[in-house]
């Protein structure tokens, strides 16, 4: 490259430059893309998911409890009420999962 009047500025430079400038866009775009993907569900979120839709019928069935959290009953309610209590429901589905899956006595 020929130095130019404003300066000496080898191609080198240059290089680095758009590189450096590429890696920043790259880094920029795909903070972009992580921050407009939804979140992965949670196995607290898809478990007060889960309880909340099986309400009408009476509650999750055993069954159900076992494929997909691999949980008893027993398990399965105890795992609500600790959900609930360390915040990770809305007030008014924990209130509504606290009618339908009571406390077990042994908890």
């Amino acid at each position: 490259m020929q130095p130019s009047r404003f300066g000496r500025i080898a191609s080198t430079d240059i290089d680095a430059q758009v590189e450096r400038y590429k890696r920043l866009r790259r880094k920029k775009r795909d903070g972009e893309r992580r921050r407009t993907r939804p979140l992965a569900e949670t196995d607290a979120h898809a478990m007060v998911r889960v309880a909340l839709a099986w309400l009408p019928y009476g509650g999750v069935p055993a069954d159900e409890l076992l494929v997909h959290f691999g949980l008893t009953e027993d398990q399965f309610v105890a795992a609500l009420w600790q959900i609930m209590a360390d915040g990770h429901c809305a007030r008014e589905d924990a209130r509504d999962i606290a009618e339908h899956y009571p406390r077990s006595k042994n908890n």
